[in-house]
């Protein structure tokens, strides 16, 4: 589409499905339009040669962009929304009147630097409040709120690229956790720990028990089978501790690197998976099934969760409260709106310190009306 004249861009033209280079240098062009960020697949962009005045900040969004052409136009200033082009190789800007300190900061191609640590312009997202999910809670039972929250080491938060250092900064991000954590007062949070289950059994008023277990299982989307057999593994061994406590409600959480249509996902609530699950991999005993006798409700069930996990290259759900039915779900803690999201090319950043989000869930136990454990709590 290059020397063809072209003063407007159509708005068919961003109906093309994964688009991996756009040429259009060498027209009439006054303007990039909005509409551009819908290319995410976008790998060259080559505006180069027209009368471009302004780039728009959503072009920041094309996070796959290794080629960028603006050269020979009349853009006097750069967004700093484009500071999110972390993947950016070459990026010429030469022959624009541009201003200080682009300028000079063009000729040294530290400008997507100097936009990434200097870009503030982050909209904040609507609070994330407590969702009721039934339409009238019980008020006379007692309750408990748990969470889980994968908070991102500090090793692994410093190897990121498509982030501000000073938003990655350890200490930056402690105040931001604390204030996330805090904010909604949950009873019990747990955190992540690398491929360990972490079981806690509690008592709450009038002798009930509660079996608290969070887990983390193995990162790699490639390895479902190590991450099946890590849940076996883990579900026997609830099964065991359940004995020990007869008529005890359960509460299962943490980051299970699956989505919910993952084999993961369908062992924890149909309680069973066939052998194929495994495909060609030997677990002797389990390539002829297994099941297991728990039945968990997923907390989120129904609810508009689009994510729990958000990187430029990924977003999806990955981590779960699972509950057994002594455990009667009252309220979630709500999802993060799509606006924001469409916004953002990924997690962390200025409102959320990891890429993972806090997740939260209130319970009425049944069976424990509240005056019963004030009672017994004096």
């Amino acid at each position: 589409m290059s020397f063809q004249g072209l003063k407007f861009i159509s708005n068919s033209l961003f109906l093309i499905n994964n688009l991996k280079e756009l040429l259009l240098h060498n027209n009439d062009l006054r303007s990039i339009p909005e509409g551009i960020c819908r290319f995410k697949t976008l790998e060259k962009l080559n505006f180069s040669y027209n009368k471009i005045k302004h780039i728009p900040p959503e072009l920041g969004r094309l996070v796959n962009l290794k080629e960028l052409y603006l050269n020979d136009n009349f853009i006097s200033e750069i967004p700093w929304e484009m500071g999110s082009l972390y993947n950016l190789e070459i990026f010429n800007l030469s022959n624009n009147p541009l201003v200080p300190p682009f300028n000079s900061l063009s000729k040294d191609r530290s400008v997507i630097r100097f936009c990434r640590e200097h870009n503030i312009n982050y909209l904040p997202p609507c609070d994330r409040s407590w969702l009721e999910v039934v339409y009238r809670p019980e008020n006379s039972f007692e309750t408990i709120s748990v969470g889980t929250y994968n908070i991102l080491c500090n090793f692994f938060a410093s190897k990121l690229t498509y982030a501000p250092a000073w938003i990655i900064n350890p200490d930056y991000r402690k105040d931001i956790l604390i204030q996330n954590i805090i904010s909604y007062n949950l009873d019990i949070l747990y955190g992540k720990k690398d491929n360990v289950v972490l079981v806690t059994v509690l008592e709450k008023g009038l002798g009930h028990t509660i079996i608290v277990a969070n887990t983390h299982l193995f990162w790699d989307p490639q390895y479902t089978d190590i991450k099946l057999f890590q849940s076996i593994l883990l579900l026997e061994e609830l099964e065991k501790i359940r004995i020990k406590h007869k008529n005890a409600s359960i509460l299962l959480m943490g980051d299970f690197n699956s989505l919910p249509d993952s084999s993961v996902y369908k062992l924890m609530v149909e309680r069973k998976i066939g052998g194929l699950d495994f495909d060609k991999y030997d677990y002797a005993p389990f390539n002829d099934g297994f099941r297991h006798s728990m039945k968990f409700l997923d907390a989120y069930e129904n609810q508009d969760l689009a994510f729990t996990n958000f990187t430029p290259h990924f977003r999806g759900v990955l981590d779960y409260i699972f509950h057994t039915e002594g455990l009667v779900r009252s309220s979630v803690i709500s999802s993060v709106e799509e606006e924001y999201m469409e916004r953002t090319v990924g997690l962390p950043n200025i409102h959320f310190p990891s890429d993972h989000i806090l997740i939260g869930a209130q319970f009425q136990i049944k069976g424990i009306p509240k005056r019963m454990y004030n009672s017994m709590s004096k």
